[in-house]
C-alpha cells in the first residue's frame, strides 16, 4: 500500500478501530478467502451485533477512509471478496438487507 493509504488507515483506525486492526483484518480476509470453501457459512466474518469481525472492520475502514484511500483498500480487498463468492453460494434465507459476507453459505 501507499504510505499515503498506510497513514489514513493509521488515522481511522486511531480515530474508530484498534491499532493494526485493518492490517489483521486483511490478513484474516486473505486466509478466509483461501479456506472458506471449507467453512460453513462466511457469517464468520463477522456481524455487527456481535465482536466486529473480519469483513465488518474493514467496512468500518472503507466508510471512513477518504475516497483516494478507499479506492486503494477495496483494490487490495477485491481478490479477496471474488474468492469467497467464487467459494460459496447466496443463502436464500439471509435478510436481503445484509452485507453480502452475511448472505454467502458453503457448498
Amino acid at each position: 500500500m501507499p504510505p499515503w493509504v498506510v497513514a489514513d488507515i493509521h488515522r481511522v483506525e486511531a480515530r474508530e478501530l484498534r491499532p493494526g486492526q485493518v492490517g489483521r483484518a486483511v490478513r484474516d480476509l486473505r486466509q478466509y478467502a483461501r479456506d472458506s470453501h471449507r467453512v460453513g457459512s462466511a457469517a464468520s466474518l463477522g456481524c455487527p451485533c456481535c465482536e466486529p469481525g473480519t469483513r465488518w472492520t474493514l467496512e468500518v475502514a472503507l466508510q471512513a477512509l477518504p475516497p483516494r484511500s478507499r479506492v486503494a483498500l477495496r483494490a487490495l480487498l477485491r481478490p479477496f471478496d471474488d474468492e469467497i463468492r467464487r467459494k460459496t453460494l447466496p443463502d436464500p434465507t439471509a435478510p436481503p438487507d445484509s452485507p453480502w459476507w452475511e448472505r454467502r453459505v458453503a457448498y
